[in-house]
């Protein structure tokens, strides 16, 4: 009877600890979630409690090292990924053969195209605080967007020209030649009646 009750004892301590397993797997499941709901406010550019910024720009940057060291291997593979539904296809498809979605031509940037973009102003991601170009609308790191609060976002226009004075200007110098010339008369005014005056002396 010992016997039996303690294999009795022992089956249901084993299972009353699987049953603790599985309630603590569901645990770090809903831990998880929670994490992943975090990060994924965090990477839309919204606010998350201080002490979790640290967290998500050290997940952020993993991410990205993870990215990187992909687009490595797929360049070694001559593949790419579509940009719509993440896919891993032939380089050279026009058309992702997953989801049908047109693909970007490759366009490799000449010297001088190059210097310039890497010439334009920077700033820091308001997310994982990883430098990009003022001109990018999100973070090619973590993907979060960025504000445009900041004025950040705004291009680069060149100033406008100053606009010129169309409007009339007098002529100071030609108002008084020309009263000058309506005080004086006409030139041939003279000439003109003195053949009359003396017509009419002659009667």
């Amino acid at each position: 009877m010992d016997i039996l009750k303690d294999v009795g004892g022992y089956l249901g301590t084993t299972k009353l600890n699987r049953q603790v397993a599985r309630e603590e797997e569901k645990i770090e499941k809903l831990e998880s979630d929670i994490g992943a709901l975090i990060y994924q406010k965090f990477a839309r550019g919204e606010k998350v409690d201080d002490e979790l910024v640290a967290p998500c720009q050290e997940i952020a940057k993993v991410r990205q090292g993870i990215e990187d060291v992909q687009e490595k291997i797929r360049q070694l593979k001559g593949l790419k990924k579509c940009p719509a539904c993440a896919a891993e296809i032939d380089e050279e498809q026009t058309f992702c053969s997953k989801c049908g979605a047109k693909q970007e031509a490759r366009v490799m940037p000449s010297a001088a195209e190059a210097i310039a973009v890497e010439d334009r102003p920077k700033k820091k991601c308001t997310a994982c605080k990883q430098e990009i170009r003022q001109d990018q609308a999100f973070c090619p790191h973590c993907g979060a967007k960025q504000s445009p609060s900041d004025g950040s976002l705004q291009p680069n226009l060149p100033p406008k020209p100053p606009v010129a004075d169309e409007s009339p200007r007098p002529l100071a110098g030609g108002v008084a030649k020309a009263a000058g010339r309506s005080r004086q008369g006409k030139p041939g005014s003279k000439k003109e009646t003195l053949p009359a005056k003396r017509r009419s002396g002659k009667g």
